[in-house]
């Protein structure tokens, strides 16, 4: 059965619902959850991304936010957030624990306009791989900041299994100032 999205203006009037392969078709504007993983070590920040899929159908093989997934007609942003969780890192979220940090509005990429809810969620355990996700790294908060802004031609990583990778700029998907603007502020107010 297709999943089916609520779609709506640029102004985020809904405007009625589709399924998701005609909404992109269609370049509709609908919303997704997009959740920052981090975990605190020590004195530092670690901020998860995963690894897409070779078999998605945007962006496969590419770099991303840790979870991120279309909210279904019908569902609010916080659960569409906790299902992505798990179907994407084998995470059992308490709703409860996820910190809503903003909405952000992207209509950057082909014909996929997107409204954002933005989340950051502590994790207390390692991830698992989900069906959508090739693998996950791990990148000190500072380090990813410092190669967003200083537009450094890649970033280091630790893998799942604890080998160290360079990832270059050209294999991140891109969500212009969402971390900088967002995330990295709060991180930044965070009691380490």
């Amino acid at each position: 059965m297709a999943e089916i999205l609520n779609v709506y203006d640029s102004d985020m009037n809904k405007t009625g619902s589709l399924d998701r392969e005609s909404v992109h078709k269609l370049g509709l504007w609908h919303v997704v959850a997009h959740i920052w993983l981090i975990d605190i070590k020590e004195d530092k920040v670690i901020v998860y991304f995963q690894k897409r899929s070779m078999n998605k159908a945007q962006q496969p093989g590419l770099f991303d936010i840790a979870v991120g997934g279309h909210i279904s007609s019908g569902e609010n942003a916080q659960d569409g957030a906790v299902r992505e969780m798990y179907e994407e890192m084998g995470i059992l979220a308490d709703r409860d624990k996820l910190i809503y940090l903003g909405r952000v509005k992207e209509d950057d990429f082909e014909c996929d306009k997107e409204f954002g809810e933005v989340f950051l969620y502590i994790l207390d355990r390692e991830p698992k791989i989900g069906e959508e996700v090739e693998m996950y790294v791990k990148i000190d908060a500072e380090d990813y900041f410092e190669f967003l802004n200083q537009n450094k031609n890649c970033v280091k990583a630790v893998c799942e299994n604890g080998e160290i990778i360079d990832i270059p700029s050209d294999k991140w998907c891109l969500h212009p100032n969402e971390f900088e603007n967002i995330v990295y502020p709060f991180i930044k107010k965070l009691k380490i």
